[in-house]
């Protein structure tokens, strides 16, 4: 099991740090029992994830005259964003999110707005190899792209942060 893994209770720590609702958190993650330490890493992640959803969506509608659609900043949104922003490219999203013109130029501004701040990212980089290679995997997995080089740094950084090891005899 992962959950005395170095990398992980980082990880695991520094979202903690970030989070207001503990008791909602504690509910989420009770809920999934028994399983295993990265269960509870992801279970985290996403509770991050929909606290900086909730956060945005807020203040867009106020903002917009028609109903936001689910996919405003979800999950996916951000994880695109996120590997897009690491990598400086265009801010275009997993490309799901349909607003009227004016509207989703309020929603572009938004996200430039508020991406440099997510807690996921620290100095325009992942501050966490595990919430870096988790957000990079999933942006992959639903067609983003990924630098090598980038694959490389969270490799180093993942090493780096990995306890030492005995040799096998």
């Amino acid at each position: 099991m992962f959950a005395g893994y170095a990398p992980v209770l980082a990880a695991v720590g520094s979202i903690l740090a970030v989070i207001d609702n503990f008791a909602n958190v504690a509910k989420n993650l009770s809920a999934n029992g028994g399983r295993e330490a990265w269960g509870m890493v992801e279970a985290v992640l996403y509770e991050i994830l929909g606290r900086e959803q909730d956060k945005l969506r807020d203040r867009l509608s106020e903002q917009c005259e028609s109903a936001l659609p689910n996919a405003v900043y979800d999950v996916e949104e951000q994880l695109s964003l996120l590997a897009q922003y690491i990598e400086s490219k265009p801010l275009e999203g997993a490309g799901r999110v349909r607003l009227p013109p004016s509207e989703m130029e309020k929603y572009r501004e938004m996200v430039r707005t508020y991406l440099p701040h997510h807690p996921f990212l620290r100095r325009h980089e992942f501050g966490e190899a595990v919430l870096g290679t988790g957000a990079v995997s999933r942006a992959v997995y639903h067609g983003g792209t990924i630098s090598r080089d980038r694959l490389i740094s969270l490799s180093r950084q993942w090493r780096q942060s990995a306890p030492t090891r005995r040799p096998l005899r």
